[in-house]
């Protein structure tokens, strides 16, 4: 199956709903994200989670909507196009019914629907992966996920260091990029081993970090 691709929507909250706390639960790692953010968010904003497919793991807060039209890896070419089509219209009414004014969207199928189900909202897309193992440069994905990527107001990466290799990569504008680190549960970071532990546990050398993003290690 493929990974659970995750929107969060946002509306602004009126004062008096600020004490509507909505919660459940999605999963792995860029879901674990957009959980956390969703978390901090819900103190100024009505946050909509939308997923592509059934699946709670994370705690969050906000309405889960899910948008489950198949496998879209099992399905042919046309197949495929059909449930992105229904997942673009699906999602551009729930945009004009909710009122949306921020749209942020994580991985790259749900950044091609954020972006083609646009209405009058503020796009915010996420980078989560290696820019240079996403796609093959020159090939009609490379093409598309680079224009995709052009149309949001700003591309959010989780470090300097991916930001620069995305700028480099899809030759993306300065100015229409940025580097957040991660959000991170306090609550829960406690209980977890500390990084050189992990690192001594799985047998990484710090010189294996790099390997992530190639080409972007100063000095």
């Amino acid at each position: 199956m493929n990974g659970l691709t995750v929107y969060l929507w946002l509306r602004r909250i009126p004062d008096e709903e600020h004490n509507d706390n909505r919660s459940a639960s999605i999963r792995r790692g860029a879901e674990r994200v957009a959980a956390e953010l969703s978390k901090v968010l819900s103190e100024d904003y009505n946050v909509t989670i939308v997923t592509f497919y059934p699946y709670e793991q994370y705690e969050y807060k906000g309405e889960l909507i899910c948008l489950n039209y198949g496998d879209y890896g099992s399905k042919s070419y046309f197949g495929r196009a059909i449930i992105v089509l229904k997942r673009i219209l699906a999602v551009r009414k729930l945009k004009k019914d909710k009122g949306i004014d921020i749209s942020i969207s994580h991985m790259p199928d749900a950044d091609l629907v954020n972006v083609l189900s646009h209405r009058r909202e503020r796009l915010i897309g996420e980078i989560h992966h290696n820019p240079y193992t996403e796609t093959i440069k020159g090939g009609w994905h490379y093409h598309l996920r680079k224009a995709v990527l052009r149309r949001f107001d700003k591309v959010v990466t989780p470090s300097e260091g991916a930001k620069r290799a995305a700028i480099d990569y899809y030759n993306l504008q300065k100015e229409g990029i940025q580097a957040i680190y991660n959000p991170c549960n306090i609550d829960t970071a406690s209980s977890v081993q500390s990084g050189s532990a992990l690192l001594e546990k799985y047998g990484v050398k710090d010189s294996d970090l790099y390997s992530y993003f190639p080409h972007t290690k100063e000095g």
